[in-house]
């Protein structure tokens, strides 16, 4: 028998190196492609020969993007006359929390026909905003495709998100090229100071408390399983920390008779707003990466387990300071944590996440799941350890 040289590759391991290539060579000519940018950028200002005087910020997409736009908005002390942003979740937070900011919400009834930037985090299609076509307007965009075909707006892409940039690295890059002068740590900190002049409210438990947030509304890739439950309230209670199961939109009645199965209270806030006083008051907060979490992230200590999704993306972000990392090995398999501190609030930022070469994934082919696998059955032991 001919012996063969070579082992013939399965589906998945076809899929998962096309992957790794092109990843790298879409990365290296976005790249090039933004260095370019930023030149005709800078050629663009001067031929504009006029100040930025009005910016339109898109953010149309999920809670937790949102989340991490917030402490640039709260932490921004431009000159720039009118500065807009164009985002119904982050809308319902300023108007909830009762924060004053530069920012103003963009009406999509009014013209705005003066606009000097577009920056656009979420690559919406702009042609349906109403904006004049100018040749003053440049629209930065997060990813390299044109989203607008009609207007023909200049686009100036940021760093891609989808490699080794962080969500917070893709906002403030954008801020940045339309000279929007910011700083999230102060953004952070005046967040935190506007609830401290809320007292206590009636919902909130009196004893130390700490939050896990279930994620059934989630991907089944970010669900904690019945037993990570118990696992991480018993490590609450090893601490001194009442466990508190959060409540989810259109799952109540499922995490009802979880709690009532698992012997642990569960905690609901009706609004953001409510929500946010959950987290400010409790000692610590655990779950899959999402919406909540990020929001815990901004008031109170938190362990962030990521599954699918880049460590490089969703770990620790600008106002985060890096202490140390670890790597645990079980079963052939290995883990790892990124340990940080929060600069503006100085809480614990403790994000674990598994070492595969397939993430990130976005769960477009794979059937195994093996990544959620191993944050599961490995995190009795990383709770041991911690």
């Amino acid at each position: 028998m001919q012996h063969n040289a070579f082992r013939i590759l399965s589906t998945r391991q076809l899929r998962v190196l096309y992957r790794y290539t092109s990843k790298h060579i879409i990365h290296f000519l976005h790249k090039a492609f933004a260095f370019l940018d930023k030149i005709r950028l800078r050629i663009h200002l001067i031929r504009l020969k006029q100040p930025i005087n009005s910016i339109i910020l898109h953010r149309h997409d999920r809670l937790g993007d949102a989340i991490l736009t917030l402490p640039f908005l709260l932490g921004t002390s431009s000159n720039i006359k009118t500065l807009l942003i164009d985002s119904p979740i982050i809308n319902s937070i300023l108007a909830q929390f009762k924060l004053s900011i530069p920012w103003k919400p963009y009406c999509i009834d009014n013209k705005y026909n003066n606009v000097s930037f577009v920056i656009n985090l979420s690559s919406p299609n702009l042609s349906k905003f109403n904006l004049e076509n100018s040749k003053h307007n440049v629209s930065i965009s997060q990813t390299s495709p044109n989203p607008i075909k009609k207007s023909g707006y200049k686009i100036i892409p940021s760093s891609s998100f989808w490699f080794n940039c962080t969500q917070s690295e893709t906002i403030s890059q954008g801020l940045q090229l339309a000279k929007v002068k910011t700083n999230p740590i102060s953004g952070i900190r005046s967040l935190n100071e506007a609830f401290l002049k809320i007292p206590r409210p009636g919902f909130i438990p009196i004893e130390k408390y700490g939050i896990i947030v279930l994620g059934r509304g989630l991907d089944t890739l970010r669900q904690l399983s019945d037993a990570n439950i118990n696992s991480i309230a018993s490590y609450y209670k090893t601490k001194g920390i009442q466990p508190y199961l959060l409540n989810e939109p259109n799952h109540t009645e499922d995490i009802l008779k979880l709690s009532t199965a698992l012997s642990i209270p569960l905690i609901t806030g009706d609004s953001l707003a409510e929500l946010s006083l959950i987290f400010k008051f409790s000692e610590f907060a655990t779950g899959f990466d999402c919406g909540p979490m990020h929001l815990a992230s901004m008031f109170t200590n938190v362990l962030v387990f990521l599954s699918h999704v880049s460590h490089l993306q969703w770990g620790p972000q600008l106002w985060h300071k890096v202490i140390k990392t670890e790597h645990y090995k079980d079963k052939g398999y290995s883990l790892s944590s990124i340990h940080s501190v929060n600069l503006a609030t100085q809480m614990s930022h403790i994000v674990v996440f598994p070492n595969l070469n397939c993430i990130p994934c976005h769960r477009n082919f794979c059937s195994s799941h093996l990544c959620h696998q191993i944050i599961t059955s490995h995190l009795d032991n990383f709770l041991i350890n911690n």
